[in-house]
C-alpha cells in the first residue's frame, strides 16, 4: 500500500510541476490577456493532440524547435509525426527564427491537382496583410515548351492575388536556399499529404549547415 501511495504521489507531483511549467510559459510570454486552457496527458503524443484539437476545434497547431535534432533533418520525429498524421494546419518555428510580422509568404507548389483552392494560406495572408508567392521548383533540364505551360498553370492559378515565380534547380533544398536568399521571405508554406514536394523535403538528410540557414517558419496544411 505505500508503495502505491508513493507511486500515486509522485505522478501528482510530476503533473503539477507541469502544469506549473505551462503557466510560467504562460505568464512570461504574456499569453495571460488570451482565453486559454491547460491540458495534461498521458501516453501517445499524437492521440493526445488529436483529441485536444477535436475538443477544442483548434484552427492552428504551433510548435516550437528547440536547437537542431540528432538525425540531422529538417525536423525532429515527434514533430514529423504530428505533421503527418493530424488535419489540422502546423505552423513550425525554429528556435533560431526572429520573430516579426509576416509580410511574405510563399507556398511550395508542385502544381498538382488538388492544390487549386487556397483558402486557408489567404485566410493567414489576411491575417497579416501580407503577399503571397507561389513557387514552383522545376528540373535544370526542363525544355521550354514544359516550362511555358507551367507559367500558365501558375499565372491562372495566382490570379491577381499572388504572385508567382519558378526556379529551375535539380536540389530542391538548394532552390528554397536560393530564393530564400534573394527574397524577403517570413513563412513557407507547403501540403503535406499526397505531394512529392513533401516526401522531398522531409526525407532529405540536411547538413548542419543548411539547418542553420532555414531560420524561415514553415507552415504545412494537411
Amino acid at each position: 500500500q505505500a508503495n502505491l501511495d508513493n507511486s500515486s504521489s509522485s505522478v501528482k507531483d510530476t503533473r503539477e510541476n507541469s502544469r506549473q511549467q505551462l503557466k510560467y510559459i504562460i505568464n512570461t510570454n504574456q499569453l495571460v490577456n488570451h482565453s486559454h486552457r491547460i491540458y495534461l496527458r498521458e501516453g501517445s503524443l499524437i492521440n493526445a493532440i488529436e483529441e485536444v484539437s477535436q475538443t477544442e476545434k483548434i484552427d492552428l497547431i504551433v510548435l516550437g524547435q528547440k536547437g537542431e535534432n540528432r538525425s540531422n533533418t529538417l525536423f525532429g520525429s515527434n514533430c514529423l509525426k504530428i505533421i503527418i498524421n493530424t488535419t489540422v494546419p502546423v505552423l513550425t518555428i525554429p528556435s533560431k527564427a526572429n520573430y516579426k510580422p509576416f509580410s511574405h509568404i510563399t507556398y511550395l507548389t508542385e502544381l498538382s491537382s488538388g492544390e487549386e483552392k487556397y483558402d486557408q494560406l489567404h485566410q493567414v495572408a489576411d491575417l497579416f496583410c501580407a503577399r503571397i508567392t507561389l513557387l514552383h521548383i522545376g528540373e535544370e533540364d526542363i525544355e521550354t515548351y514544359t516550362k511555358s505551360k507551367m507559367e500558365d498553370q501558375l499565372s491562372d492559378l495566382s490570379g491577381s492575388s499572388m504572385n508567382y515565380q519558378i526556379l529551375l534547380n535539380d536540389d530542391l533544398i538548394n532552390g528554397i536556399q536560393s530564393f530564400i536568399k534573394k527574397n524577403k521571405v517570413d513563412l513557407l508554406a507547403m501540403k503535406t499529404k499526397s505531394t512529392s514536394i513533401f516526401d522531398r523535403l522531409f526525407g532529405h538528410s540536411l547538413t548542419e549547415e543548411m539547418m542553420n540557414y532555414i531560420k524561415l517558419p514553415l507552415l504545412v496544411f494537411s
